[in-house]
């Protein structure tokens, strides 16, 4: 108890001082999110946080980790890769705290936001042994406080963030800390006396144990969070390749000094063996040895390889060993890249972070970060003054000034963090650590070197006479100096980003307006207001992050697709298809399956039905999608009913089966023949080379509906569906500055792309962009070195394959050309001089597809310039029922309908269907047909679905779409981008349920047909019409029976001016006739009499029965008549 309390005397001040540290980054990482993200747990941490808590939810209602998820990798389904630790910390640690919230769900949602801000704040007590270990007490505190207000840490471990990266780093600091105390606290020295002797070697390892047991716990420590690492992130290897990356320059440091390397050895060796068995277990157990265990474990075992090779051989010149171990291990590698082509992959790439494959190459974190990014991360005096920290920390080694083996590894931690943040932004957060040490240690050092210390005992050794004078006595010049660059180049500005990295996007200006309100009137901007524009902050945002506030487009989209196919179990529901980006919020958010995932599952697909070039494509990718999910699940062979769904369709399932076996062997087909195929990038993968040469298979001999039919034989022979298909304003390039990220489903579905000078990927099949240089309009790709674009933006021009692709039917519909625009100048709605006046329509001239949810917005407010905060997202649906009540009286508010809305934040969703059969006949009057009407199906939002024409008979056949779906019968000119004549005969409004446009046999109003089979008939007004026909001698158009006489037997045919529908009927004796079903409006009568065809005068036919004469003018003969003698 003694040595406790005179421990707390000496520590006090150290302890306080780390509780003040680690209380000021909870702070940080709570205060500022806390109200806006806790209370609706909102998640600010990107994707990976809703499969977190999907993860934690599953096991709370089932009690057990979610092992394989049927919702990932539509429809193969997918191992859940992610190890459970941080999951099941958060699921105890709620039940722990449960009772003091309302339910045990609370309490575990709870817990699970707030771990990242909790480890992210810990993490100062392991950096602070660390660097007081390697440096001094005063090192270790610098470098707690700079991680506590690091903003490049601070972005990740916020409350609101729901992901592991703060759980992690923590252990990851916390094993290191342990391996460093392994490396000071272990006694170096020749161990085994003789290789040679297995007695020497025996009694040698008992000594090393013997005398270091607090090296061997340390180590042990160390191994424990390196597992726990392991059991936490799937990328674990980030850890141990440090460890590995210090161990085999140490080894190469004590051979060329001819020190005993059996003590580091075994510290590595117990580190990192006994992780690997801690984490092997559940890594065997799912599946995931591939690449995420067997690299580290090959590593571990080459780098053991190694050091036994130079433990054995320490008595030998290095000179001679060196080159002979570099030769075995060069051997050995190309062996393992042999046998493991995928570990050579991921050994040599970095598991594609550092030497990036083409899926990396479209992920942003996997992407090298802007130097300014970097540098602001960590504070720009941080950033700087921990480089010439790491560089004189490497001197000093190289130097021999200091060459402990514990120096070296802190070193090398700090120096490979530092340079792997510079190749990769994933990597920034967890180089913040590394950033804090080696600046710890800088600013401790020019502290010391200022002789602060000395300023103090100065002080106190005069300050009992005069202060002032005191002061001037003991504080110098340097002093002065020195205070001031601390504070102003480092604490300052890193404190300033540090508070802006801790405040959420949505917030931010009510913070900047407090700002500018405390800051004195000389120094405000002059133009704030128009600056911000009532929103954007001027002091804030370098850092932040964003909430899912369910006002923004995606977040309302989950919240009502999560209402959709409720009726049926999570598994069952069909399943959701965009960007794989989206996978995740799909599942936990949207509650449906989805094909392409944040595991980088199934975006080949995606890229390919993306840019399908048709309805028929994108439905062929549907089928193939299934079917692949039958193959893999029969052991890679196609089952029974899938072979006889492909055969009743005319597709040789033979001929599918080998593509799905053999995908390597279609990339030279598909690349050399790009006229049936398309032109592809040279480096095809086999996925894709599969999608496109199987989806020519199915499109090259089934149309768009009989591609339908197949896809709902496969539906009902796999018992899987894919229904929803989705696309968002981050997808779309609505400007030459504003590309979105189209280029990268573009890119991974192999077609081609070219890099610009300035960055920019441009698809230059889907769209170009051309840049003005003096008086030449050219591609930005073809800019030479030292061309001066005057517009350095550029203009953006779309091309056909970008107007065909699915993507844009889907979210814009139309073509500018194909409905009557003189040239294709933009986007409907959106830009271009004859393209934005054109109001687009989702899902134009689809026949199977139909827009369910499209973004709108509303404002409940009248006065939206004061209320620009208060836009929400809802569905267009709803925004159009909102308006109708607002017209009313009966809501308020502002609603916004426009296409410039979903354009620029905003999302469609399509939803796939089979169609209901509308089947009927055009007549007149029930009885005469009518060829040659133009049925046209339209949804509620008037978009064209389904056309057809009426065939001799009258009759035709339709597909209608679920919902309100309305039936016009025309003639005349059709509009092309209604898809309606210029007459409307007739329309009627019918309600189509799923069930029906699924072509589900149910039959709700009792009639004994399915209600998949729809009759419109539409019976046309029909007229009678009687009455003479006669020569008109006198031609004054009437009968006179005086003068004209009628034509008994004439053969009288009539024709609808505007139907063209022709009747025939013969007049009596009597000269009398009658026509029936006669279509009112102007008729054209002919008259043939005597051999001789005679057009009457045209008629208007009333709609009631009535009585009309035809007259038949004579002809007018002039001439003379002469006798035999010429008179």
């Amino acid at each position: 108890m003694a040595d406790e309390k005179q421990w707390l005397r000496a520590n006090w001040s150290t302890l306080a001082a780390l509780l003040i540290v680690f209380g000021l980054a909870l702070f940080m990482r709570t205060y500022f999110v806390y109200g806006a993200a806790i209370p609706d747990r909102l998640y600010s941490g990107g994707s990976d946080s809703f499969y977190h808590d999907a993860i934690i939810r599953y096991a709370f209602q089932n009690g057990h980790q979610l092992t394989f998820d049927p919702g990932l990798n539509y429809p193969l389904g997918l191992t859940n890769p992610r190890p459970p630790l941080f999951h099941w910390w958060a699921l105890l640690s709620g039940y722990v705290i449960s009772p003091a919230f309302p339910t045990p769900w609370d309490a575990i949602t709870w817990s699970f936001i707030l771990t990242t801000a909790f480890f992210g704040s810990l993490t100062i007590f392991p950096l602070y042994a660390l660097v007081k270990d390697a440096f001094d007490r005063r090192a270790g505190l610098i470098a707690a406080f700079l991680l506590a207000i690091s903003p490049g840490h601070l972005q990740r471990s916020v409350a609101s963030n729901a992901d592991h990266d703060a759980f992690v780093l923590f252990f990851v600091v916390s094993g290191y800390f342990f391996f460093f105390r392994a490396l000071t606290t272990m006694n170096e020295k020749r161990w085994v006396e003789r290789w040679r002797t297995l007695s020497a070697i025996r009694a040698g390892i008992t000594l090393f144990f013997r005398e270091n047991p607090t090296s061997v716990l340390y180590s042990l420590m160390a191994a424990f969070c390196i597992g726990a690492v392991a059991l936490t992130w799937q990328g674990w290897a980030y850890a141990p390749i440090i460890l590995l990356i210090y161990f085999v320059f140490q080894l190469f440091f004590h051979r060329i000094r001819n020190k005993d390397t059996l003590g580091i050895t075994i510290a590595f060796a117990i580190t990192m063996g006994v992780a690997l068995l801690i984490s092997f277990p559940w890594y065997v157990e799912m599946n995931q040895v591939k690449v995420w265990f067997d690299v580290p474990a090959y590593l571990f075992a080459a780098a053991i390889g190694l050091a036994f090779l130079f433990t054995v051989t320490r008595d030998y010149p290095w000179a001679l060993v060196l080159p002979t171990v570099i030769g075995a291990s060069s051997i050995a590698l190309g062996i393992g890249i042999l046998v493991n082509p995928s570990f050579a992959n991921a050994f040599v790439s970095g598991a594609g972070y550092f030497v990036q494959t083409k899926l990396y190459e479209t992920i942003a974190e996997a992407q090298a970060p802007p130097l300014s990014q970097i540098i602001l991360s960590f504070g720009w005096g941080t950033y700087f003054l921990s480089w010439g920290a790491v560089g004189y920390l490497l001197w000093q080694f190289v130097s021999g000034k200091r060459t402990e083996t514990a120096y070296l590894f802190f070193v090398v931690w700090t120096l490979a963090a530092i340079i792997m943040a510079q190749a990769a932004a994933r990597f920034i957060f967890n180089a913040s650590p590394a950033f804090a040490a080696s600046a710890g240690f800088a600013i401790g050092l020019i502290i010391q070197r200022l002789d602060y210390d000395g300023l103090k005992r100065t002080y106190l050794s005069v300050a009992a006479g005069s202060r002032r004078a005191a002061i001037r006595k003991s504080v110098k010049p340097r002093h002065v100096v020195g205070a001031i660059i601390i504070v102003f180049v480092f604490l300052v500005p890193n404190v300033w980003y540090a508070v802006d990295a801790a405040i959420p996007f949505e917030d931010k200006y009510a913070y900047d307006r407090q700002i500018y309100d405390l800051t004195p009137e000389f120094l405000r901007p002059a133009n704030y207001n128009s600056l911000t524009n009532g929103r954007n902050p001027f002091y804030l945002g370098a850092f932040g992050f964003s909430l899912p506030h369910t006002k923004e487009y995606y977040p309302a989209a989950w919240e009502w697709f999560a209402t959709q196919d409720t009726d049926v179990d999570f598994s069952q529901r069909p399943a959701f298809l965009s960007w794989w980006d989206y996978g995740f919020e799909a599942v936990d958010k949207g509650a449906h399956p989805t094909v392409a995932d944040n595991f980088q599952n199934g975006y080949h697909l995606a890229g390919n039905a993306i840019s399908a070039q048709s309805e028929n494509e994108a439905i062929a990718l549907l089928s193939l999608r299934l079917i692949e999910g039958d193959f893999w699940g029969h052991g890679r062979s196609l089952s029974g009913p899938v072979r006889s769904a492909l055969l009743a369709s005319g597709i040789d399932p033979d001929g599918v089966q080998s593509a799905f076996r053999s995908p390597d062997a279609l990339i030279p087909l598909v690349k050399g023949n790009p006229v049936r195929y398309g032109y592809y990038d040279d480096k095809m993968q086999a996925t894709n080379a599969l999608y496109i040469y199987a989806g020519d298979l199915l499109t090259s001999k089934l149309s768009t509906d009989r591609q339908a039919d197949l896809y709902r034989a496969i539906r009902e022979a796999t018992g899987k569906s894919i229904r929803y298909f989705a696309v968002d304003s981050r997808l779309f390039p609505s400007s030459a500055s504003n590309t979105g990220i189209f280029y990268a489903p573009i890119k991974l579905s192999d077609h081609r792309v070219v890099n610009a000078r300035d960055g920019r990927i441009l698809p230059i099949d889907f769209f170009r962009i051309n840049v003005t240089v003096g008086t030449r309009e050219i591609p930005l790709q073809n800019l030479a070195e030292f061309d001066r674009p005057t517009n350095a933006a550029g203009t953006i021009e779309y091309r056909p394959m970008f107007y065909h692709s699915f993507f844009y039917r889907v979210y814009a519909g139309f073509e500018p050309k194909e409905v009557g625009a003189a040239k294709d100048d933009g986007i409907p709605g959106l830009s271009g001089q004859t393209a934005q006046a054109l109001v687009p329509l989702p899902g134009w001239n689809l026949a199977h597809w139909r827009t369910v949810y499209r973004t709108a917005y509303y404002n409940p407010f009248a006065d939206t310039p004061n209320h620009t905060t208060a836009w929400r997202a809802v569905n267009y649906f709803d925004a159009a029922r909102l308006q109708a009540n607002i017209t009313a009286g009966k809501a308020t508010g502002v609603v916004d309908l426009s296409a410039g809305a979903v354009y620029s934040q905003g999302v469609v969703f399509a939803k796939y269907y089979d169609g209901a059969f509308v089947n009927g006949t055009v007549t007149i009057g029930g009885r005469t047909p009518v060829p040659g009407v133009h049925i046209t199906v339209t949804d509620e939002l008037g978009v064209p679905h389904y056309e057809a024409t009426t065939d001799a008979q009258g009759r035709y056949s339709v597909l209608a779409p679920f919902g309100e779906v309305t039936l016009t019968a025309s003639i005349g000119g059709v509009n092309p981008r209604t898809r309606v004549g210029t007459t409307t005969l007739q329309t009627t409004t019918i309600m189509v349920s799923d069930d029906a446009a699924m072509r589900r046999n149910v039959d709700v109003d009792g009639n004994l047909v399915p209600d998949w089979l729809i009759t419109w008939n539409v019976p046309l007004p029909a007229s009678t019409v009687s009455g003479r026909v006669f020569l008109d001698m006198d031609a004054n158009g009437q009968f006179d029976a005086a003068q004209d006489r009628t034509l008994p037997g004439a053969s009288l045919v009539v024709q609808s001016r505007d139907l063209g529908v022709r009747n025939t009927t013969t007049a009596d004796a009597k000269g009398r006739y009658e026509f029936r079903d006669l279509h009112p409006g102007t008729a054209y009568f002919n008259v043939t009499v005597e051999g001789r065809t005679i057009p009457a005068p045209s008629k208007d036919i009333p709609a009631s029965a009535s009585s009309l004469d035809i007259p038949v003018i004579g002809l007018t003969i002039n001439g003379g008549v002469k006798d035999s003698h010429g008179n």
